[in-house]
């Protein structure tokens, strides 16, 4: 546990994808000259396709361009494109890089602090059994082998990281994903198995897995998530700070995370990949 360091909880919200990722990027900023670790959690306004920061957009299928129920974005961080519905629970850890964060020096001990503390609350929330938690290569947490949660990074060395990540309270919609991206065959068979966590509850009450069951899980998730990293010593957000922060992301959303250009080309210059892989499953 970093104790030389205020762990600072944002909040669980819903925005837009492309504000979720400029709040993401503003808090980077932040921690960098408050020296806190900021952790929030939050859900999507609608089912959005999230390309990562090297991904090309013959990644997605037609369907993803003409569904206009479907938002596009971009992201900040590596990995490879990830579909995001009210099934999954999205959050993100977001710190400086310094002297008295030494446990955070590569992308690898980062998943490694974390995934622990969420690893653990899905043990405690599924009551499953530590044994069958584990912590994946590329920054995946597994049930029995199969990812239930990935994470992406984006680290500037020697100023600030962060973390975020999908966990899948509910089932991936296989078919649906498979029509808004190129996977591969083995990918789509991958995730119609793929691990969710109400599957997993044995708390009558969660055995219909419907959309009121899967939020309160959510719910749950999140507060464990955030107790158990912070060791529950975390200060809530001011309301006035926060309402700054989401001001300054609401205009880096209108100069970069909704523009043409950063969807289509990321920063210019980069050769961007057309590799389809699913990002929860892809393992480098």
């Amino acid at each position: 546990m970093v104790n030389n360091l205020n762990y600072v909880y944002f909040g669980y919200d819903k925005f837009s994808a492309a504000k979720n990722m400029a709040i993401d990027e503003i808090l980077k900023n932040r921690c960098e000259k408050d020296n806190k670790i900021y952790i929030r959690f939050y859900d999507f306004e609608k089912p959005c396709v999230i390309l990562s920061y090297s991904d090309s957009k013959e990644c997605l299928r037609k369907e993803a361009f003409e569904n206009k129920e479907i938002e596009i974005s971009r992201r900040q961080s590596g990995g490879k494109p990830i579909y995001i519905d009210s099934n999954i629970l999205a959050y993100s850890i977001i710190g400086p890089l310094n002297k008295e964060t030494k446990e955070f020096t590569s992308t690898v001990s980062v998943h490694n602090y974390f995934g622990i503390h969420i690893a653990e609350a899905i043990d405690k929330i599924t009551e499953i059994g530590r044994e069958r938690i584990t912590i994946g290569d590329v920054y995946s947490i597994k049930i029995d082998g199969k990812p239930v949660a990935g994470h992406a990074q984006f680290p500037t060395l020697s100023h600030s990281f962060f973390y975020h990540g999908v966990l899948a309270v509910g089932k991936w919609d296989a078919l649906k994903i498979n029509s808004l991206l190129n996977l591969s065959k083995a990918d789509f068979e991958a995730l119609k198995v793929s691990p969710c966590i109400t599957e997993l509850l044995k708390r009558e009450e969660n055995i219909n897995k419907d959309i009121d069951s899967i939020g309160k899980t959510k719910q749950d998730l999140a507060k464990m998530i955030l107790e158990l990293i912070s060791g529950s010593k975390y200060q809530e957000i001011d309301s006035k700070e926060k309402s700054i922060i989401i001001s300054d992301a609401e205009s880096l959303v209108t100069n970069k995370y909704s523009t043409k250009e950063w969807i289509d080309e990321s920063n210019k210059g980069i050769k961007l990949k057309t590799d389809s892989r699913f990002c929860l499953l892809y393992e480098g």
